[in-house]
């Protein structure tokens, strides 16, 4: 598991740079958009479902704000369509899409 360190910062860094896609909702409140992409399948589908869950666990810890502001978390698989193996060309395209 990532340490809560590395977490805190990796999601701080997040928002006060506003990448994720910082913006507003309905009425005043910022959010921020993190989005992580990992393997669903595979020999690091173990180690990035424990990413996944240190993210969703330490997000919860800090009530989903970093920053000052609200943060959304989305996971994104990077398997390829057939599941099996991570897909450079699905990330990217992910990655496209997330901003």
């Amino acid at each position: 598991m990532l340490p809560r360190i590395t977490l805190i910062g990796a999601l701080a860094a997040v928002v006060a740079t506003g990448c994720g896609g910082e913006r507003k909702l309905a009425g005043s409140e910022r959010t921020a958009r993190v989005v992580i992409s990992v393997p669903k399948a595979g020999p690091g589908s173990a180690l990035a479902d424990d990413i996944v869950d240190a993210a969703r666990i330490e997000l919860k810890r800090r009530g989903g704000r970093a920053g000052g502001a609200r943060v959304v978390l989305d996971v994104v698989s990077e398997s390829g369509p057939d599941g099996s193996r991570a897909d450079p060309e699905q990330t990217a395209r992910q990655a496209a899409a997330a901003v």
